[in-house]
């Protein structure tokens, strides 16, 4: 199975992402949606499972995407963030 992978979208899908999912079976947003309008829009490619990330979403967008871990064709996915240092401080 061809999974597509992307995250991030704070409510922008752009075309590159788009053409480079283009061919995925199944598609994971993996956290920082931004806007339910996205996953519309990646629904018109493939099925889509989403995980919540670490930025505030709108709470109707939040309470439909599961917490931090999801299973497709059997693989478990699970989030994790790691707090990295800005240079400079």
């Amino acid at each position: 199975m061809r999974i597509g992978v992307i995250s991030d979208t704070h409510g922008l899908l752009r075309a590159e992402a788009r053409a480079a999912l283009a061919g995925s079976e199944h598609i994971l947003h993996a956290g920082d949606v931004g806007d339910a309008a996205i996953l519309d829009r990646l629904r018109e490619i493939a099925p889509v499972t989403a995980i919540r990330g670490h930025s505030r979403m709108r709470w109707i967008i939040s309470a439909s995407i599961p917490a931090s871990r999801c299973r497709i064709a059997n693989i478990l996915v699970r989030r994790a963030f790691s707090r990295v240092a800005s240079p400079g401080g």
